[in-house]
């Protein structure tokens, strides 16, 4: 269950897809920083300057943080084409280094002033800082939260106070907005505009949605106020007991580092402001903000090439969705091929989609075993059009055997067994 989520090549995407961009990697309220000086690439041959490697087919293979490695050496070795250029740029958004890629997409403009890519970057910067300075009007009380879970399955909620009635939201990190149903709505008696419209997607279609202010929300001893919500009536808020009454998604939960901790069953909302210390054996894994809220990790499945993946926690009932990729299910043994190595467990002819278990998913150095997967039939010409290969999507079934932290400003996903 996912709202704005917006796959689409950065070069191809439209200015109105564009001005959906979220702010994710930067603190709310602090200005731009500038980038931090390239480190050195240690793939760059001494006395040659030639990398060891192609960055192009790096990034094509889904190893973004190599291609960002190799593109930068190439950049230093006086590589200004408008390729390279645009390479570094996409790759400086997908990190949200703001500076960094309007620099780039000027330095482009000169290079190729014909070139689409420099204006879309522009837009791009230009909206996230809007949608930051927006929520900068938002008052904050309280730095510290810890909010126990409602229910743990099949998605967690939490207990919030909308307008100060009680309210039970799903915590969904693959959803850009706050959502709220339209029964809720009309208990809260908020008032929508016409002109407030905001873009809802579902697995199966994308609708655009009434969107409205309401006062404040508040989770323990923080509070929020004037938060933007898309009001919908999706099925999915009948899946708890008692029913949700909506969606808490990234646009408020970046305002904070936010911790879904699925073991210990309660959510952990904490000031950017803090120093964050993982434990030693956290698993921290980079955090790439491709466009809107579609944020990905690399991993792999068993022995197979690693690909990037979607990271949804919303995503309910299964741990893995894989895209229709012959060369990943083949090396994997999905049942659509060959048995070995994957046990069925449903077939849902009517959906396009067949459900089994991988004996092996690792992000990083955390690994999980027997996840509960589906194959689905199609990929979305969204993520096809994607310049790297995407094994699919992360769910919920994976993510609940840790604690999963949203560190945005490191831009890393932090995995902490109990």
């Amino acid at each position: 269950m996912t709202t704005s989520r917006g796959l689409a090549l950065l070069a191809a995407v439209s200015l109105t897809t564009i001005a959906h961009a979220q702010v994710m990697a930067r603190r709310p309220y602090a200005p731009p920083t500038a980038p931090s000086t390239p480190a050195p690439d240690p793939g760059v041959a001494k006395g040659t300057g030639t990398p060891a490697g192609d960055a192009a087919a790096a990034l094509a293979a889904g190893d973004l943080v190599r291609a960002d490695l190799l593109y930068r050496a190439d950049y230093q070795m006086g590589d200004r084409t408008a390729a390279t250029l645009a390479a570094r740029a996409r790759l400086a958004l997908w990190q949200n280094k703001l500076i960094e890629a309007e620099n780039l997409a000027r330095d482009i403009d000169v290079q190729a002033p014909e070139a689409k890519i420099a204006l879309q970057v522009l837009a791009t910067v230009a909206s996230r800082r809007d949608k930051e300075m927006a929520d900068n009007y938002h008052k904050e009380r309280g730095a510290t939260a810890t909010i126990g879970f409602l229910k743990s399955e099949p998605l967690p909620a939490v207990l919030a106070m909308v307008n100060s009635h009680a309210a039970g939201l799903i915590i969904d990190s693959g959803s850009d907005e706050t959502v709220i149903s339209d029964s809720f709505a009309r208990l809260l008696g908020v008032r929508m505009t016409k002109s407030a419209k905001a873009p809802l997607t579902t697995d199966k279609s994308r609708n655009v949605a009434p969107q409205t202010l309401v006062d404040h929300i508040d989770l323990g001893k923080i509070r929020v106020s004037s938060v933007p919500v898309t009001v919908s009536a999706p099925k999915h808020f009948a899946t708890l007991t008692p029913p949700a009454d909506g969606i808490m998604g990234m646009r408020f939960l970046a305002r904070f580092r936010a911790t879904i901790d699925y073991p210990h069953a309660q959510l952990l909302l904490e000031s950017r402001n803090t120093p964050f210390h993982p434990s030693a054996s956290a698993v921290a894994v980079p955090l790439w903000l491709i466009a809107d809220n579609d944020f990905y990790v690399e991993g792999a499945i068993g022995n197979a090439e690693p690909r990037m993946w979607r990271v949804d926690t919303g995503l309910a009932g299964v741990g893995v969705r894989l895209w229709h990729d012959r060369d990943l299910q083949k090396a994997v043994g999905t049942p659509a091929y060959t048995p070995q190595g994957a046990q069925i467990i449903r077939s849902d002819r009517k959906a396009g989609s067949v459900g089994f278990k991988l004996a092996e998913l690792k992000i990083g150095e955390a690994e999980a075993f027997d996840v509960p997967a589906e194959l689905a039939k199609t990929t979305p010409a969204s993520v096809t059009a994607l310049p790297f290969k995407v094994g699919g999507v992360l769910g919920h079934e994976f993510f609940k055997r840790w604690s999963v932290t949203f560190d945005l400003d490191k831009m890393h996903l932090v995995l902490t067994q109990p």
